[in-house]
């Protein structure tokens, strides 16, 4: 990507990239490989660069009326709630709730409006939310006429409601219309829910009180980025799914039918590896589970061999365990550079121990000839 960008820039001077995003995919490892992303950044909640309290108050009144910004001066003064500007737009979108207690405690009070809609005698909004959990943020007109599929899932959500609702797809249309501009948002054909950071709540929300449902249905993005074992004793935030120990076989049979299923590269990217006790778990899986071999194996000679992600991550322990299936060690990715290369250009010097003692091929350079021992030299 990199050299596609750096083209396009040579062709044009006048040309000028900005991109936004969380700070938590600028700092993934597999961002961070594109380096002309990574050349320069802001992060706009540091200290240096944070809303000022002038700036804060000028979004606060774009949004919200000259009472309610009165009302809140003093949260806008002290605030460091990273997601300001995007409390005023829900705020001003949903104002039943006490303005002070809102911008307080946001995440509170708006997981104590979800349960509002679960205990609501009319379900309904609380089911079609769940589904843009289980969908992964955003469902398509498209989606909703290939009816099929959606109403299998629909079924399955009705029946862990309480009393059970029964929704016709014409209806879903109907509900989703109703929730834009609150939650949900459209834009063409797609509604989606109207910011990341609601995202989150609602998926920790959802994954707490239809746990099995949500663990069984869902995207295998939300299996991938949402979920955390409490036995890992490990900081949570407060949108992630705690997963208790009885429930931690269940977690791993979903990762064995991801698996199977093909979303391979999601169960090696999955955001508990970075636990050294997670690893210890998940490799005890592994080997339990002797029938995906073949599955991960047909990976090994392709750019989404997963020795590839997790030498760019630095996970020497799993990377030993896919070496004993035989996994190609020199496998190479589109820009030609081996797991040697990506753990030398990480400096992850555990995993190029792996790698040499393995005896990969030391001296395999990328497409721009650059040998691992030059990348680890620069």
């Amino acid at each position: 990507m990199s050299e596609d960008l750096n083209l396009i820039f040579k062709s044009n001077a006048s040309t000028k990239l900005v991109m936004s995003c969380r700070s938590h995919i600028f700092q993934n490892r597999h961002f961070k490989v594109v380096k002309l992303l990574s050349r320069s950044n802001c992060n706009i909640i540091s200290t240096d660069i944070s809303l000022t309290y002038e700036e804060r108050q000028h979004i606060a009144k774009l949004y919200l009326t000259n009472d309610e910004t009165r009302d809140i001066e003093e949260i806008i003064k002290f605030t460091k709630f990273d997601s300001f500007p995007l409390l005023c737009e829900y705020y001003s979108k949903n104002k039943s709730k006490d303005i002070n207690t809102f911008f307080s405690r946001p995440v509170e009070i708006i997981k104590k409006d979800l349960e509002c809609m679960m205990n609501d005698l009319d379900q309904t909004n609380y089911a079609v939310l769940a589904l843009l959990v289980i969908y992964n943020y955003n469902i398509s007109e498209d989606m909703l006429q290939k009816r099929t599929e959606i109403k299998n899932v629909i079924k399955e959500i009705h029946e862990e409601c309480d009393p059970p609702i029964d929704i016709t797809v014409k209806a879903l249309k109907n509900r989703l219309e109703n929730l834009t501009n609150s939650y949900l948002k459209k834009e063409e054909s797609i509604y989606s829910i109207f910011h990341d950071k609601i995202f989150s709540i609602l998926v920790s929300f959802y994954g707490e009180h239809m746990f099995d449902l949500i663990l069984k249905l869902s995207h295998t993005d939300i299996i991938r980025d949402h979920y955390q074992f409490n036995s890992l004793n490990e900081t949570e935030d407060d949108c992630i799914i705690k997963v208790p120990v009885e429930s931690e076989k269940c977690y791993f049979e979903r990762l064995y039918d991801d698996i199977k299923r093909g979303f391979i590269l999601n169960v090696f990217r999955n955001r508990q590896l970075q636990f050294k006790s997670y690893q210890g778990s998940f490799i005890k899986f592994l080997e339990e589970k002797t029938d995906i071999y073949r599955h991960i194996k047909s990976l090994s000679n392709t750019v989404n061999s997963p020795l590839l992600t997790l030498a760019d991550q630095g996970y020497a322990d799993v990377i030993k365990m896919l070496l004993k299936l035989g996994l190609n060690i020199n496998v190479r990715d589109e820009s030609g550079r081996t797991p040697l290369w990506l753990s030398c250009m990480k400096g992850n010097e555990a995993v190029v121990n792996v790698m040499l003692r393995n005896d990969c091929g030391a001296n395999i350079c990328d497409n721009e000839n650059s040998s691992p021992l030059y990348i680890a030299a620069c």
